[in-house]
């Protein structure tokens, strides 16, 4: 993933954290579910618990 993928989904954020984004190995798709997960999408959070088989929690 890359720097300009983490912005086009979480916006304008400082670089630490883009950078620990990255580094995490996570795909722009998990960052896509995990941001929708997050922020109370209803489609998604009803698909079961993906997100916290990755250990993301809200």
């Amino acid at each position: 993933m890359t720097r300009q993928d983490v912005v086009s989904v979480l916006g304008s954020i400082d670089d630490v954290t883009i950078a620990e984004i990255i580094a995490s190995g996570a795909s722009l798709e998990e960052l896509r579910e995990a941001w929708a997960w997050a922020f109370g999408d209803e489609a998604l959070m009803s698909q079961g618990d993906r997100c916290r088989e990755h250990g993301w929690q809200r």
